[in-house]
């Protein structure tokens, strides 16, 4: 109760509501639950866990430790071993290459996926597997598809997040630091892209 106006905090009404846990020997459950609220990748190679976050668009590493928090949460008495075994159980389901979220060829903007193909802006969504997201929006008036299907002729497409942060870089730094070199076989239109 707040000693000033006599009323209950937002915190202390949250607190004041009993919340059924999970009992710990129903970790199955619960990890059932934040399998189907949540988005976890595990990496076949190191077991490691990532974490979609919703608000940024984005997979995050220590899927772990943000599963362990929830299963403190959800958990009556809540010990190491219960959150172990979720933590397997959701590993166990979630297994990909790292490969496909750590050199994904997602660009992933402010305002949304940009699908080099169409060109078309997608919602953010933990099916496009991204771990970073480029610091700028797409401006859907201004479209030069000839433009972008020409740069898409010079560039292979697993190299365009490297083309995008470089193109971020130049348009953003008041004083830039860095330097490209663009390394490959004569006639194949270098020249081109740095003109661009």
């Amino acid at each position: 109760l707040n000693g000033k106006s006599g009323k209950w905090s937002d915190e202390e009404k949250q607190n004041a509501i009993p919340i059924k846990k999970i009992e710990p020997k129903d970790w199955s459950s619960c990890a059932k639950k934040l399998n189907i609220e949540n988005n976890f990748v595990t990496f076949l190679e190191n077991d490691e866990i990532w974490y979609y976050d919703v608000v940024e668009g984005i997979y995050k590493p220590f899927g772990d430790k943000f599963i362990a928090k929830q299963c403190q949460k959800l958990i009556d008495l809540c010990d190491s071993h219960t959150v172990y075994e979720v933590i397997n159980t959701i590993r166990r389901s979630t297994y990909v290459p790292s490969a496909s979220l750590l050199d994904s060829i997602i660009i992933n903007t402010q305002d949304g996926i940009l699908d080099t193909n169409t060109f078309e802006v997608k919602l953010h969504s933990p099916e496009y597997l991204s771990t970073t997201k480029l610091p700028f929006s797409i401006n859907n008036n201004a479209r030069n598809l000839k433009l972008w299907n020409h740069i898409l002729s010079i560039i292979d497409t697993y190299d365009i997040n490297k083309f995008m942060e470089m193109l971020w870089g130049l348009i953003s730094w008041n004083n830039p630091k860095k330097e490209f070199i663009f390394k490959g076989n004569a006639n194949t239109q270098k020249s081109a892209l740095v003109k661009i």
